[in-house]
């Protein structure tokens, strides 16, 4: 097992032990919670830092960038350096994840916008449009299962009256 808890038994051990494992990833189609751990956090932070240095790069480098969205910019990139500075611990985890990926979805709009006035090499985050097919086919899934679920129990119930 590569990260987290994918049985009881490994999550009992896991938050009974001193290690630091990653989230584990959705279970059962995403009907079972995910655990965030600090490395969850790590994990997030480092794979964020290369998109956000690159665009501070991008921003500092373009001269047609208006002054006041410079600003802006800015304010928001010394957001993300006190996010990934801060240390990460076990009590907050969760909600420190969840603040990394409010972080990640405003980025992706300064991506965008960004890019439309300057050139903005390297790595880009996804956007939510980005994972929405997947959620909905996810949520398609369950709807058929449901209703198969349902055949079947009032298909044994006609056989058994």
């Amino acid at each position: 097992m590569a990260c987290g808890c994918n049985r009881l038994g490994d999550c009992v051990a896991l938050a009974t032990s001193s290690a630091d494992y990653c989230e584990t990833g959705p279970t059962m189609g995403g009907l079972l919670p995910t655990f965030r751990v600090p490395a969850s956090v790590r994990e997030l932070k480092s794979r964020l830092r290369p998109s956000f240095q690159t665009a501070d790069r991008a921003v500092d480098a373009c001269a047609t960038f208006p002054a006041e969205e410079r600003k802006s910019w800015k304010g928001f990139f010394q957001s993300w350096v006190e996010y990934d500075t801060a240390d990460e611990s076990w009590w907050d985890a969760a909600s420190e994840y969840d603040n990394g990926l409010v972080l990640e979805a405003t980025l992706a709009a300064w991506q965008d916008k960004i890019a439309s006035r300057c050139n903005l090499p390297g790595p880009r985050v996804k956007t939510d449009a980005d994972t929405t097919a997947g959620e909905s086919l996810s949520a398609v899934k369950w709807a058929s299962a449901a209703v198969l679920a349902v055949a079947v129990v009032w298909g044994v119930r006609t056989i058994i009256k």
